[in-house]
């Protein structure tokens, strides 16, 4: 086995960039092209289409039904209307052309009263076809991904943070409202065409920071303030991860999201009894931390990892609606590291010599158990490697992996390599979903 993967990087050849199976993770938006709310809060927005007839009113009613199931449900916005326009029609102005590539003429509120603003295929008689789906299926994800731009999101793969080799499209964002999500309605690198019409994770994060969670969501527990603090640096990734999760949350209803920038001295690492240490300052928010607990363990984090302490009882006064979610780094143990597989990323021919190193001292080591090796048999392009924070790049995919992927940094220092050269990366911030028991070792 081992030589078969030497081998394998050793015969790399430079290929151009295969989008990667294992997604790295969305919201990319133009700021200026949110559509206003009402004084409730609530965006409302008309549309209406310029040529109905009879015979296209079941695609009519599946483009209601697949945004009434996506961006209404996520989000406190409205569509209202779905009438026939008129001349002085504002709002979204639907054209239906079964000839054309489905499209906008701008994002959000550029459409507003456009004529032929947005531009619909319901039968594919051109060029634009729809393959391997049912006619449904191809009308109602097309919608989704459509009025995604009619809400002022641009495509996901515009962004140069995103590790995708699609072309950009269409109108740039300027505001990156989440990480780059592979999973997202809007990024052509979605191996899912249009996520089969299913918003991820970040795209509803994304569009709730937007417009806001949707009234009469199903709140159970109110905060005027959580604050996320990492005890190092490294650690912000991870913060962000946790605060998106409750920003997500139908169940948390959080005035004000604060983070930590300044370095937490070790006296106060030290009194925090597990990796992530949930705080609270008034007895009646013991039920609030413990809901808070179970919501994070429901994402993919350790139960074991996450503690509670009662902060009411050492302080002078209490603060109620308040929570404080601090993180420090694992306890890297001597154990033997268990993983299903480590995917080998070359990022140039100083990479693959860096990794038939690294390859060799792994696989003839007892400190580590890994079911299967994977080499890539590209190099990624340039604006890959830049988002790499260092010379050698271990990432990993899910909470309790990161005392894993520390683990493998101190093994790849034992045998000579700089500590200063090598990286631990937690993806979880840039993921719709987690990947445990898989790691990735890039290396430039």
């Amino acid at each position: 086995m081992r030589y078969l993967l030497l081998l394998c990087l050793l015969v790399l050849q430079i290929k151009i960039f295969a989008q990667d199976p294992h997604p790295i993770s969305g919201i990319n938006m133009l700021k200026n092209s949110r559509w206003p709310s009402r004084a409730d809060g609530k965006t409302v927005i008309e549309v209406s289409w310029e040529n109905p007839s009879s015979s296209n009113l079941q695609q009519r009613e599946w483009v209601k039904t697949a945004i009434e199931n996506t961006w209404e449900t996520y989000a406190n916005i409205d569509f209202v209307g779905w009438g026939q326009s008129n001349a002085n029609s504002s709002g979204l102005r639907i054209f239906i052309d079964d000839y054309c590539h489905p499209h906008t003429k701008g994002l959000g509120t550029a459409l507003d009263g456009k004529l032929k603003g947005m531009e619909l295929n319901f039968n594919f008689l051109g060029q634009y076809k729809c393959y391997g789906l049912t006619k449904e299926d191809c009308i109602k994800f097309i919608a989704v991904h459509e009025f995604g731009h009619a809400l002022g999101l641009s495509h996901e793969q515009n962004r140069k943070d995103c590790l995708c080799n699609e072309d950009p499209q269409g109108s740039d964002g300027d505001f990156y409202v989440t990480p780059c999500d592979l999973e997202s309605v809007m990024n052509y690198c979605n191996p899912k065409w249009s996520n089969y019409g299913k918003l991820s994770t970040n795209d509803v994060v994304g569009i709730q920071v937007i417009y806001g969670k949707p009234q009469g969501s199903s709140i159970i527990a109110n905060l005027n303030e959580i604050r996320v603090i990492p005890c190092t640096r490294n650690l912000a990734d991870r913060a962000r991860t946790i605060k998106n999760i409750v920003r997500a949350s139908s169940a948390y209803n959080v005035r004000s999201f604060t983070e930590e920038s300044n370095p937490v001295p070790q006296k106060a690492i030290d009194r925090l009894p597990s990796a992530i240490t949930i705080r609270y300052f008034h007895p009646n928010d013991e039920a609030k931390a413990k809901g808070l607990k179970t919501l994070l363990a429901s994402q993919g984090f350790n139960n074991n990892s996450i503690g509670i302490e009662d902060m009411s009882s050492v302080m002078g006064s209490t603060m109620p609606n308040y929570i404080e979610i601090w993180t420090k780094e694992q306890t890297v143990s001597g154990s033997v590291v268990n993983l299903d597989e480590i995917r080998f990323i070359p990022g140039s021919l100083e990479g693959i010599d860096k990794l038939v190193d690294i390859v060799g001292f792994l696989e003839g080591s007892s400190n580590v158990k890994v079911k299967n090796y994977t080499v890539d048999e590209d190099i990624v392009p340039q604006r890959a490697l830049a988002n790499l924070p260092n010379s050698i790049t271990i990432r990993y995919f899910h909470p309790d992996d990161e005392t894993k992927g520390l683990a493998l940094k101190r093994f790849i220092e034992a045998k000579g390599f700089s500590s200063s050269i090598i990286s631990v990366e937690n993806m979880l911030p840039k993921m719709s979903k987690t990947y445990p028991n898989y790691i990735e070792i890039w290396a430039k």
